[in-house]
Parts: structure tokens; sequence; C-alpha cells
């Protein structure tokens, strides 16, 4: 196993106006970024920025790489409570792929059972979706 290497970074700056809640690594070459802004941010691993992505009402708390291994993921990411939905978004594309409401206040947390088929979502509500 590789040592992890501390004090070892690159600072990103990104063109969020509200603060950044969550992130997620793309086929290791992007970094998706979710903010109170409503928006995610799409850059490559040096900082340039890709995408702007837009699919959420209220703030991104949480993302989630659904079959990371695929050369297709999905981006699935879960909206604070004005918007309770879930967006999965096409990772070549950058557009929605279609959007769920399963919950009835914020998804605050999202996983990824690395079968292709399976996610579960947790939210405010105090409820987990499988």
């Amino acid at each position: 196993m590789e040592d992890i290497k501390v004090n070892e970074s690159k600072t990103v700056y990104t063109d969020h106006v509200g603060q950044v809640l969550c992130a997620a690594i793309i086929k290791n070459q992007y970094i998706a970024t979710g903010s109170r802004d409503s928006l995610i941010h799409v850059y490559s691993l040096d900082g340039t920025k890709i995408a702007t992505l837009r699919g959420h009402s209220a703030s991104i708390c949480t993302l989630c790489v659904i079959n990371p291994k695929d050369p297709r993921p999905i981006l699935a990411s879960g909206g604070d409570s004005k918007c309770n939905s879930i967006v999965f978004w096409d990772t070549n594309t950058w557009t929605i792929r279609s959007k769920i409401q399963v919950h009835n206040a914020a998804v605050t947390t999202l996983a990824d059972c690395c079968d292709g088929q399976t996610m579960v979502s947790g939210s405010f509500d105090k409820k987990i979706n499988v």
C-alpha cells in the first residue's frame, strides 16, 4: 500500500459564489464540486474549468460517483431541503440523465454499492433509500 502523502496539495480556486459543501473525483480526471449556490462545477485536475451543471434549486449537499470503474460513470448529486432531489449526470456530456425525488427533506448522503445498479441515499427526513 502506498503511503499517504501529507502536505502535498494543490489549491484549485472555484467559481462558486457559495461555500463548497462537497467534492468528488471522476475518472481520475475531474473534480466535481457542489456548493450552496446550487451549482456543480467540474474542473480538470490541473484546475481548468470543464463545465457548470445546473439541475438543483437549492444547495448541493452531497456528490457520489456511481460505478466509478466504468468508462462512463454517473455523477449523482443530492439537493438541500428546497429541492430534496437526486440528479444523475452523464459524465461524458455533463447533462442530466435523470432526476428523482425520494426524500421529504435534504439529501445529505449518497453511496454507490459498486454493482452499477444500486445506490443508497440518506436524508434529514431520517430515512435511507436503497
